[in-house]
C-alpha cells in the first residue's frame, strides 16, 4: 500500500495497521520527541504558507480590537482583546 502526504506534519498513520511513523525517515515512532532530532515535524515551506495564511488574520484582529478598544476586555492569558 503507498503513503502519500500532501500537506500537514510528517506524522503518519498507517491506514493498515495504525503505526505511526516519521514521513521523513520511515521511522517508527510513538509520539513527537522523535522530531527534537533531525528530522523536521513540519517543512520550512508548510511553516511560511501556514504563516501567509494566518498572517492576514492577525491583521483583521488587532484592527478589530482597536476600532473597539473601549468595548473589549483583555484576556487573562494571552492579552488578546475580546469585545463582548
Amino acid at each position: 500500500m503507498a503513503i502519500s502526504r500532501t500537506e500537514g506534519c510528517n506524522t503518519m498513520l498507517c491506514s493498515n495497521c495504525g503505526q505511526l511513523f516519521c514521513y521523513r525517515c520511515g521511522q517508527k515512532i510513538s509520539g513527537y520527541d522523535h522530531f527534537s532530532g533531525n528530522c523536521e515535524l513540519f517543512t520550512r515551506e508548510e511553516i511560511v504558507q501556514w504563516e501567509m495564511r494566518m498572517n492576514p488574520r492577525q491583521i483583521a484582529g488587532q484592527i478589530q480590537a482597536e476600532r473597539h478598544a473601549n468595548h473589549g476586555h483583555p484576556c487573562p492569558g494571552c492579552g488578546q482583546v475580546n469585545i463582548k
